[in-house]
């Protein structure tokens, strides 16, 4: 099978991968080296996030249309995946079978869960107690209701975007100057009055990595210029790699600039190892967590740290792999 040109879902799986990788040391504790790239492997996601669903709204008949695509693509597998956790994760409780299902945390994990607001109700009744965060079953949820905030800005944003009546291209950058500042601001002001640092990790924070992606997709100009600049990539690339090296704050500011940059460059140039386009790492994503805390409370890692990280990987592709088959055929038969 030919190649495909362009090579976003390569680099979506390799930064699963990595998130994959990284909570598995992070998680269980295990003598290995943390690589450091596990948030930029996220802010990764929400750059072509703000790529991808900003052309996919630009192509939308309506509004509506719009929110039926983002509703499919995020809710039905984050119900599957909460609700399999739910109810399959009953055998590993302390309190039996007939209490697990009559506690109300099991039905408050569900509703919230489902919701996108796991931060409400991160464990299970009696379930991995003595895992990582006191038995959190799937800490990576934390995404998606940023995505989802995403989803709601993009239509208001591009109605401005729409009808202004000036330089379609300066409003863009200036939008993004804007929500960089305001991250920044909301940065330092963590830092200095020593706030919670779950305020530097909400929606304002991530928004310039969407809006960098969405001012992608809606500049070609920009979009070709940065796809067949080496010399931006290179620089791009150094700067990053020293802001992460030396824990800079200046760089960290402009990572989304220099994010964008460089997946986009890669992405058109260098060519696919993925043989058909196939949305892969959403869902491991979203089962990759719980496995890992499954087979720590089970002592795998423990035991067997190497093999425990190989069994994570293999499980959650092979999931995925079997879920998007099923799909397929479900697909075909209707």
């Amino acid at each position: 099978m030919e190649k495909k040109k362009q090579s976003f879902d390569d680099i979506r799986v390799i930064c699963c991968f990595i998130v994959i990788y990284e909570h598995c040391v992070v998680l269980t504790d295990i003598s290995y080296i943390s690589i450091g790239l596990r948030s930029a492997a996220v802010n990764v996601f929400f750059v072509l996030s703000g790529f991808w669903v900003t052309r996919s709204f630009v192509r939308s008949r309506s509004l509506l249309t719009y929110a039926k695509k983002r509703f499919q693509k995020i809710f039905p597998f984050l119900w599957g995946v909460v609700l399999t956790c739910a109810v399959t994760f009953s055998v590993f409780s302390t309190l039996g079978i007939k209490k697990y299902f009559l506690s109300p945390m099991l039905y408050k994990y569900i509703i919230c869960n489902c919701l996108t607001l796991n931060f409400l109700c991160q464990g299970l009744p009696g379930v991995f107690v003595n895992t990582y965060a006191n038995g959190a079953i799937n800490g990576a949820l934390w995404t998606l209701k940023i995505e989802i905030g995403f989803y709601i800005l993009l239509p208001i944003i591009y109605l401005i975007y729409n009808k202004w009546k000036g330089s379609k291209r300066k409003l863009c950058i200036f939008i993004f100057i804007i929500s960089l500042v305001v991250s920044t601001i909301i940065s330092i002001i963590v830092d200095c009055f020593s706030l919670p640092k779950s305020l530097n990790g909400q929606l304002p924070t991530y928004l310039p990595y969407f809006l960098f992606g969405m001012c992608l997709a809606l500049d070609d100009g920009i979009c070709n210029y940065i796809r067949k600049s080496k010399l931006l990539f290179s620089i791009s690339l150094v700067l990053f790699a020293l802001g992460r090296a030396f824990y800079s704050d200046i760089a960290t500011y402009f990572e989304p600039v220099f994010i964008g940059i460089i997946i986009f460059f890669l992405a058109y140039n260098v060519p696919s190892f993925i043989g058909k386009r196939e949305d892969l790492s959403y869902g491991m994503y979203l089962i990759h967590f719980p496995i890992i805390q499954m087979l720590a409370w089970l002592g795998m890692f423990r035991k067997y740290p190497f093999v425990g990280i190989i069994a994570v990987f293999c499980i959650t592709y092979t999931i995925i792999k079997l879920v998007n088959f099923l799909k397929y055929k479900c697909a075909i038969m209707a």
